[in-house]
């Protein structure tokens, strides 16, 4: 669900400060 890797990826540039590369579609 691209909604959940939005929310996934808006955490983690809360949480790091920096974007994450997105692991899962890796």
């Amino acid at each position: 669900m691209p909604a959940l890797d939005i929310v996934l990826d808006s955490l983690a540039l809360k949480m790091f400060g920096e974007k994450v590369p997105q692991r899962s579609r890796v």
